[in-house]
């Protein structure tokens, strides 16, 4: 109880000093800042680069590593042209939490304890929430446009290319894509030296996906066994399809139960007020 009669005092205590390194004359890398806030839709809040760059810093030296580490594991799964830094990353998310506690007062002129924390709350995991919703998207799109280049790979690998030429005529033809990309990095790797099955345990780390896992573990077995590569495709494919079919099913049926938040809330009420509000009013002025 007693920390939460101080936290307001932090929030401001916090904020005053975020806005204070604004005087020190700190260099940071500017194309990793813009990019990231941009892309979490922070454009126009127009955030000082300076306080980021000395927040992440801070961030270098005081967090420990072990604590970054589950943040680190899920910006290496975002693919992006970008990349962004674990420091830069918990640094936005500490200047959000700590903003309200100077914006709120100014433009409320009262520094109401619950609205600054409901604020400082959604400020802290906007970044997490931005976070997920892109891997997620990422995800989602290699799901799609596994089964269709698992075909393409089938048919090619039956005709009788080796999987490593399959994987060469597929890319050359298919569109820009998630999966084309890491495709096409893993072959980069191994026409440098690299093993193929250590490439694509790389692959699939990046991903993320068990999807994705199960098939380049597959494929690393099949060539061990010396298993027919074509008819392990063609299962990983069905399997592939089934999974996504059942996924689909699952959100089928969870759409009602996500429907019932906005139909009372939205719907009902307005359905109610076209059907009785003629009724209420002619009869308040029947009286």
């Amino acid at each position: 109880m007693g920390m939460l009669l101080f936290l307001p005092v932090i929030l401001i205590v916090a904020t005053v000093f975020l806005f204070s390194i604004l005087v020190a004359d700190l260099g940071i890398e500017r194309k990793n800042t813009i990019s990231f806030l941009r892309r979490i839709g922070l454009q126009r809040a127009q955030l000082p680069e300076k306080i980021l760059g000395r927040v992440a810093s801070l961030n270098s030296k005081i967090i420990p590593e072990y604590l970054k580490d589950k943040t680190r594991k899920k910006l290496f799964l975002l693919r992006e042209t970008v990349r962004v830094d674990v420091d830069h990353f918990l640094a936005a998310k500490e200047i959000l939490a700590m903003v309200p506690g100077l914006v709120y007062p100014l433009l409320s002129g009262t520094f109401d304890f619950l609205p600054v924390s409901g604020l400082a709350v959604l400020g802290f995991f906007l970044p997490d929430i931005w976070l997920r919703d892109r891997i997620a998207k990422q995800h989602m799109e290699i799901l799609r446009q596994m089964p269709g280049f698992l075909d393409l790979l089938t048919v090619c690998v039956e005709a009788g290319l080796n999987f490593e030429s399959a994987l060469r005529k597929i890319l050359s033809k298919t569109r820009a894509g998630l999966l084309k990309n890491e495709f096409e990095q893993m072959l980069n790797e191994v026409k440098m030296g690299r093993r193929r099955s250590d490439a694509m345990k790389s692959m699939a780390k990046r991903i993320g996906l068990p999807e994705f896992s199960s098939f380049t573990a597959s494929v690393i077995q099949a060539e061990k066994l010396g298993i027919n590569i074509g008819q392990m495709l063609r299962v990983q494919t069905a399997l592939i399809r089934e999974k996504r079919w059942q996924r689909a099913e699952k959100l089928a049926l969870e759409a009602p139960i996500k429907m019932l938040f906005p139909l009372i809330v939205f719907i009902f009420p307005t359905t109610f007020i076209m059907l009785f509000g003629p009724i209420i009013l002619r009869l308040l002025k029947l009286k």
